[in-house]
């Protein structure tokens, strides 16, 4: 059932929010999977939250953003506007923000 998402990704388990008895469970997926399978049961409203990772390679959003620019355009076929696009969303950046990183970086060469 958890092997999909790995037992490792965080997640929040939020019981009977905004209720008398709302309670929240965080940790791995495989930590919380074991203190809800201790109870005899599980009832009432529950809404799970779960971590979001990038698709990136944690090696590349460590890069500059010229090398990650140019790294996409030449392997993805992608263009510029394409390239700083998926680079600001791997970053968690606007991609004005990355644009002007990547203006700043070539200004200096």
């Amino acid at each position: 059932m958890w092997n999909g998402m790995g037992q490792q990704a965080r997640v929040v388990v939020a019981r009977e929010l905004t209720k008398l008895h709302e309670e929240f469970l965080r940790g791995t997926a495989g930590e919380v999977r074991l203190a809800l399978s201790a109870r005899d049961r599980v009832r009432g409203e529950i809404v799970l939250l779960i971590e979001a990772t990038s698709s990136a390679q944690p090696a590349s959003v460590g890069g500059s953003v010229m090398q990650q620019v140019s790294q996409l355009m030449e392997a993805e076929g992608l263009d510029e506007k394409d390239a700083l696009k998926r680079v600001a969303r791997e970053r968690g950046v606007s991609k004005s923000e990355v644009y002007r990183e990547l203006q700043r970086q070539r200004s200096k060469k």
